[in-house]
């Protein structure tokens, strides 16, 4: 918050008074009568008042909070110039509008997962409830629990909450040092001297705070800690069974060594990569080699070990497959799986990795639950994500073809394709939305096949040309 803001109004309301007091003083051209009475006049005892002003950190009405349960406030620190200031307040906590609807309130220090979220509201005695006042500083995580919410009623109620203080907080200026230290005092139980690194790991163009602690009891193990002064936020490198350390930080990037897997018996591997933000966590990315794969075939080739050194995979990610894309073995397909995955996705499935025998670059698609863009591409029921070379575009070369799935009651089976360009498969859109498809070489035409997926079982036929980047409808058939 901006403290010259309030220095300013303070010395207003000086300047305010100073008049009202010289307005109302005795003057010689004050009427000589006995009623008319004036500052000076010792009869006269009033003083200049004023109320303390109120300040509304945050109104929730019960419509923010319905869909989650929830509702989840950020007590941000202020900044002026490279300065960063803590506010301390008396926070005031208040019901309105709707009074019979309870509002749980819980306090905390950090930033909450949402399955600890949901663990607290049923487990754990709130900080406040309703109305109350609580002594809140900036950096504190701040979660509105609403008894009215989706789970219980089918739309908002008139409810609402508030959170107001009076008059000027107390702030500590805090520089994006002295708020780590704390931090690592107050949330992670270190010593505010422990030893850091800066980098700018979360890519925001401002340095992050990194540093490494021992964690855990019976597996203990060493996380990596990033700290986003400019967001007041942390990431944590937990492997569980591996240990995270800091190596150095070499061309704007944290270098860290992964050593595990421990307690298992298992040889313990060193091996050093980078870390990086994806999704929201810290993850540790790391070449391949023929290693992380060695357990899943037999992939010897002497070209595969040296295109695996131009794929990186990280610690949130899992090998799902390796397989050949064609009996020639000319290029290889690596599946690969969320570490964690999501529980709206119809697959763990994550992404694709293909590495291809000579000057080809390798290629990398990701695939998507949702209507997909950019570099993802969507996938539909029970998709295999079998590849295979075929020429759908009539150009002389093979184009890549992933299956995605079957789109619905039609049976339509759904690809995607990539054409090579200049030692590079690049995205083929024009090919995204055809199906369940047989090339016919003889009339350079595509044959698509779906059914009615009703009660009248009919089966469509439709007959596609390729001209100019784009697949030409000539005809269709329909057989019962």
């Amino acid at each position: 918050m901006n403290n010259n803001k309030y220095l300013k109004k303070i010395i207003s309301f000086a300047v305010i008074a100073f008049s009202i007091a010289c307005l109302c003083a005795c003057t010689d051209d004050a009427p000589n009568d006995p009623d008319n009475k004036t500052v000076s006049d010792p009869d006269d005892d009033w003083i200049l008042m004023t109320e303390p002003r109120m300040t509304s950190l945050v109104r929730i009405e019960n419509e923010d909070a319905f869909e989650n349960r929830y509702y989840e406030y950020f007590f941000d620190y202020e900044e002026e110039y490279d300065i960063v200031y803590q506010l301390n307040v008396k926070a005031e906590f208040r019901r309105l509008w709707d009074y019979d609807t309870d509002w749980k309130v819980y306090v905390s220090d950090r930033k909450l997962g949402n399955d600890y979220i949901e663990y607290m509201i049923e487990n754990i005695e709130p900080t406040l409830v309703n109305e109350g006042e609580l002594e809140i500083h900036s950096g504190q995580w701040i979660y509105f629990y609403c008894e009215h919410n989706s789970s219980n009623s089918d739309k908002p109620n008139k409810a609402g909450c508030e959170i107001y203080y009076y008059g000027l907080p107390s702030s500590i200026a805090m520089t994006p040092e002295m708020e780590f230290e704390n931090y690592m005092v107050t949330n992670l139980g270190l010593p505010a001297d422990l030893g850091y690194h800066t980098c700018d790991v979360t890519g925001d163009g401002y340095d992050d705070f990194c540093t490494c602690r021992m964690y855990g009891s019976g597996m203990v193990r060493i996380q990596c800690v990033v700290y986003d002064a400019k967001m007041h936020d942390c990431y944590v490198l937990d492997g569980y069974n591996y240990d995270y350390s800091i190596v150095e930080v070499k061309d704007g990037k944290l270098i860290l060594e992964e050593s595990g897997p421990n307690g298992y018996g298992d040889p313990i591997i060193k091996t050093v990569g980078t870390a990086e933000i994806e999704d929201g966590q810290l993850v540790f990315v790391k070449e391949m080699s023929e290693r992380d794969i060695r357990d899943l075939g037999d992939f010897s080739e002497d070209w595969v070990e040296e295109k695996l050194k131009e794929v990186k995979i990280t610690s949130a990610e899992e090998i799902e497959y390796v397989r050949w894309v064609d009996d020639e073995k000319n290029a290889l397909q690596i599946g690969i799986r969320f570490e964690w995955p999501g529980e709206d996705r119809y697959t763990d499935h994550k992404r694709d990795i293909f590495v291809f025998k000579d000057a080809v670059k390798p290629l990398s698609v990701v695939y998507s639950v949702d209507e997909a863009g950019g570099q993802d591409r969507m996938v539909f029921a029970d998709p295999t994500f079998e590849a295979h070379f075929e020429d759908v575009n009539f150009d002389g070369s093979d184009e890549l073809i992933i299956q995605r799935g079957t789109n619905g009651m039609s049976s339509m089976v759904m690809y995607s394709a990539y054409e090579l360009k200049d030692d590079e498969y690049v995205f083929f859109p024009a090919f995204e939305w055809i199906y369940s498809y047989t090339v016919n070489y003889d009339d350079r035409t595509i044959e698509c096949v779906r059914t009615s997926g009703d009660s009248e079982n009919k089966t469509y036929i439709t007959t596609y040309t390729y001209e100019n980047g784009k697949y030409y409808k000539t005809g269709e058939t329909v057989t019962e």
